[in-house]
């Protein structure tokens, strides 16, 4: 949020070069790097206040898939959010959601998107399929 960060290579030694160096990242307020596996690195510069919204206790989706939002819940609390189905974990989803209340938002989510909901002790599924009764 504020000043600048430099990323480099967990080889290198632990010494900032004087110069800019290929394999040096340099970040300046509001920008973020991601990495993922074996994928090339990305800059870019996502809103300060949906990133910084855990720390006022939400959570916002912008176009988030329900399997990233359900992933996000994960993160926070003993209470978690499993998806069962590719198809319903590819629905999109947007919002402002309290981030101790997983529960909330997979009703909601089951409102929107006619899922099913399924306790499983600390975990709440959600599934396209209607659940077994017997």
């Amino acid at each position: 949020m504020e000043g600048r960060i430099a990323v480099e290579p967990i080889s290198w030694p632990d010494v900032l070069p004087s110069d800019y160096t290929t394999g040096l990242k340099l970040l300046n307020p509001g920008e973020r790097l991601r990495f993922a596996d074996n994928a090339k690195e990305t800059v870019d510069s996502p809103s300060i206040d949906k990133i910084t919204a855990w720390q006022r206790g939400q959570l916002i989706f912008d176009d988030t898939s329900l399997s990233e939002a359900a992933a996000e819940f994960n993160r926070y609390g003993t209470n978690k959010i499993a998806i069962d189905s590719p198809t319903a974990g590819k629905r999109r989803v947007g919002g402002v959601f309290r981030i101790g209340d997983p529960a909330s938002f997979a009703h909601a989510m089951a409102n929107a998107y006619h899922l099913q909901i399924i306790n499983r002790g600390n975990t709440i599924v959600l599934t396209d399929k209607r659940a077994d009764t017997r």
